[in-house]
């Protein structure tokens, strides 16, 4: 759908408010017409007769009309520099405010006490019986739920709990044992970092946590971690120490971290190790996950110091060794045909990924801007608007040579817009676009390539946008430059959506594109189109993709639906495992 449109207006009738500092009564010289006593004013200027125009001006001298321009460009300036000192105070007072969504409320004490002669009399249309069923459901539950807490409460003053329920608990959903009123100690969930891998076998973590407040906006903790690989009884570890700030828009975490682990090569861990490598490794003999071992020490600083700006700086100093898998890794199941992938990932810029033992220093530092947020004020407190604006990202990771031992040397520049827009139709537009390069890559190995999000699984966790579909993990990382876009378009009323039944069920459909160009990858594409917020928690997906212009398959694709998110609550407050939210 398109149009134009052009509107022409003619005004009459002037009403001219003059400005008071020109009110005088002066004569304008036209230097074309009047040119010899044009000449005369510009000789007397020269002289220093009343050479400042504004004093003429007042005193009723004539001047020229190349004089009169240049004192009323002097008016423009003057007053362009006051509206800018002006919006500058207005904003040191108060930031942007979106005015429609300013609003206070609060919730009556009484709310739940109130009988049904209450409401009814409130509520102008009496209750429907789908919805006298609901709160039937929801006040039995209310009661159940506070019956529970009540019990729950009881029993830890008491000191009464099951030790068998207890234990279970713990390595399920992690437990926290309060030691004082500002510390606490947590053992996290144990099941949700079981899994198996080739290279390890089945192998766990246990992650510990000290929690201690300090103030009112303080907390510092210390986060050991002891991992144990079952098939060779191999025993790391790591241990964390944080302090971190959090205040409104003013943000900042330091810490420390040091000990010896696995890692995925993608430092974003595309593969979800439990649910994703563990049953493609043991049921389809297909492992998926490709690690590096690393002994390091890492110091980070991140912040927020403003409400558009954030950022952070790390160094880390590791020895960094090759791993293979184990010799007796088997699967659940024995496939014809199939056997155990190398833990060496292939690539398509190096032959060969596997690399010798060597010590790497690495620096970063990242900045973080967006300068076009809005707020709304809730109770008289400004918060953030979501979806606001785009926001600019900027990192550099330098790899120092011939520092304590470092044997990498290279300097990567990426920089990154990231944008998620809603519009008034219940429309959504989500894109983000990366690029970088190395602009110097004298030595580095595969753990310093620039790795992309990429999925070979049907089931996908992750976000709607930022990922790849069916890009293999490892085969297009770079060691050179690369160009990376992802866009999402959710529609609110489509094609499935056109009918009233799908609508009213709040169905939603996407179409989605991203790509990928790298100096060994011309040109790879993603089409796809889904259907989203199924049962208000899927998302079902189906596309294509081409490689340098070539059809390589069609992919389907079950994910979460684009408004949830899911999180791990293992290091913040609150229980282990995961969490689904809005």
């Amino acid at each position: 759908f398109d149009f134009e449109y052009n509107y022409l207006a003619t005004t009459s009738d002037y009403a001219i408010a003059l400005n008071p500092d020109l009110e005088a009564d002066f004569k304008l010289i036209d230097e074309k017409i009047e040119k010899e006593l044009a000449e005369e004013i510009k000789a007397n200027q020269k002289k220093g007769d009343k050479s400042n125009m504004q004093e003429r001006l007042a005193s009723g001298e004539p001047l020229t009309r190349k004089e009169m321009r240049k004192m009323m460009k002097e008016y423009r300036k003057e007053e362009r520099r006051e509206r800018k000192e002006k919006l500058k105070e207005q904003q040191k007072e108060e930031t942007k405010i979106v005015e429609e969504q300013t609003r206070t409320f609060e919730i009556d004490s009484a709310s739940q006490v109130k009988d049904s002669t209450f409401w009814d009399a409130v509520r102008p249309l009496p209750l429907t019986t789908y919805e006298l069923k609901s709160y039937q459901v929801r006040d039995s539950m209310a009661v159940v739920n506070k019956q529970k807490d009540s019990l729950k409460t009881e029993k830890q003053e008491s000191g009464g709990s099951s030790i068998i329920g207890g234990f279970f608990g713990t390595l399920i959903s992690g437990n926290t044992f309060k030691i004082t009123k500002k510390t606490d100690f947590r053992i996290h969930s144990i099941i949700e970092r079981t899994n198996y891998n080739p290279v390890e076998r089945w192998n766990t973590s246990i992650p510990f946590s000290l929690r201690t407040k300090i103030g009112k906006h303080q907390k510092f903790s210390i986060n050991p971690t002891y991992n144990i690989a079952f098939g060779s009884l191999v025993q790391d570890g790591n241990v964390e120490v944080k302090f971190e700030q959090k205040k409104k828009f003013r943000n900042y975490k330091i810490s420390t971290d040091i000990g010896d682990a696995i890692f995925q090569f993608n430092p974003e861990n595309p593969v979800d190790l439990l649910s994703e490598e563990t049953w493609f490794s043991l049921y389809w003999e297909n492992n998926l996950a490709k690690f590096y071992q690393k002994r390091y020490w890492n110091g980070k600083i991140e912040g927020q110091w403003s409400d558009r700006f954030s950022g952070g700086i790390q160094i880390e100093w590791s020895d960094r060794t090759a791993l293979f898998n184990n010799e007796n890794a088997k699967p659940w199941r024995d496939r014809d045909n199939r056997e155990f992938t190398p833990n060496n990932p292939f690539n398509l810029e190096l032959n060969q990924t596997q690399f010798d033992q060597h010590s790497a220093l690495v620096g970063s530092a990242n900045i973080s801007w967006a300068p076009f947020k809005d707020y709304f004020v809730s109770n008289g407190e400004r918060r953030i608007r979501a979806n606001s604006g785009p926001e600019f990202q900027l990192t550099y990771r330098k790899g120092f040579n011939k520092t304590l031992g470092s044997e990498v040397d290279y300097d990567l520049v990426t920089g990154q817009v990231n944008l998620d827009h809603e519009f008034p139709a219940g429309s959504r537009l989500m894109l983000e676009v990366s690029a970088g390069t190395f602009l110097n890559k004298n030595q580095l190995y595969f753990p310093d390539f620039h790795h992309f999000r990429g999925n070979q699984t049907v089931i996908m966790f992750e976000k709607p946008v930022g990922n790849f579909r069916a890009l293999p993990y490892y085969q297009h990382s770079t060691g050179a430059q690369f160009f990376e876009l992802h866009a999402f378009q959710q529609f609110r009323n489509l094609l499935i959506t056109q009918i009233p039944e799908a609508w009213m069920l709040g169905l939603k459909e996407n179409l989605m594109i991203s790509y990928l160009k790298t100096p060994s990858t011309d040109h790879y594409i993603e089409l796809g189109y889904g259907l989203d917020n199924i049962y208000k928690i899927f998302r079902a997906e189906v596309g294509t993709s081409f490689l340098d212009g070539k059809y390589e398959g069609i992919f389907f694709r079950v994910g979460i639906a684009s408004g949830l998110n899911i999180s791990s609550n293992n290091d913040e407050e609150g229980g282990g495992g995961i969490s689904i939210g809005m």
